[in-house]
């Protein structure tokens, strides 16, 4: 059987533990007492408390409702979310970021409004918060409203490449090129820089022609849209005369 865990005099958001209560929960979950920085006392299970699911008797949610009324917005709950996840060691994502050394602007931290000023309305329910660059904080000039896409090549696994001399994500190259981004990583795995893997003088005699064969190609389909320009003026020029 584990040993019953004693957080006695441990604060979590706006409670702090006194002690524990008889157990009540059918799962055997720890239930405590805790004192609100009100001055209310609260009676909740202790897992409740430590995941940040429950951070005051209540009133925190009341002053925050009364203050800008959008307590159940999307907004709100992703300004909670970056909250949690950066100061509050109990948090399951709290290793990642707070304990990583990933932090929440304090101006934001201490203000919802703040923070809801800075960011503007979330674009779409495909939109969610992300940091620019993925190991700065969540501060002014670090963070967007961001597509699943874009953060999928914004992550900290993510490969970058000198690209129109701005450093980018390799994917957001290949995808300005037109080359398959499987083709520059298998470049890489044989050797080559990023920036060789997207560079047309680097590949291969066979890759080179079919690169150089497509540069034709639309050199020629530029020719053929001119001389047909040509053509149609040269026509209107005649009926014109006539």
């Amino acid at each position: 059987m584990s040993a019953i865990r004693n957080v006695a005099g441990q604060k979590f958001g706006s409670l702090t533990a006194i002690r524990r209560l008889p157990l009540s929960d059918k799962n055997r979950h720890s239930r405590w007492l805790f004192m609100c920085d009100c001055g209310q006392e609260l009676s909740s299970l202790l897992t409740n408390v430590s995941t940040g699911k429950t951070v005051s008797c209540g009133c925190y949610g009341r002053a925050i409702s009364t203050s800008h009324g959008m307590c159940r917005t999307l907004e709100y709950s992703t300004w909670a979310s970056i909250k949690e996840r950066c100061q509050n060691p109990n948090s399951k994502d709290y290793h990642r970021y707070g304990g990583a050394g990933i932090s929440l602007y304090q101006e934001w931290a201490d203000s919802f409004s703040s923070f809801y000023a800075y960011v503007g309305p979330k674009p779409s329910l495909g939109h969610s918060i992300d940091r620019i660059n993925v190991y700065g904080n969540y501060e002014p000039g670090n963070v967007r409203w961001a597509t699943l896409s874009q953060q999928a090549r914004n992550k900290r696994k993510s490969r970058y490449v000198i690209f129109n001399g701005n450093r980018v994500p390799l994917k957001q190259a290949t995808d300005d090129l037109g080359i398959p981004y499987t083709t520059a990583t298998s470049r890489m795995r044989r050797g080559e820089t990023p920036e060789q893997a997207i560079t047309p003088g680097q590949r291969t005699p066979q890759t080179k022609r079919v690169f150089e064969a497509r540069v034709d190609l639309k050199i020629t389909q530029e020719r053929i849209c001119r001389d047909l320009r040509t053509l149609r003026e040269t026509l209107a020029f005649g009926e014109v005369r006539s």
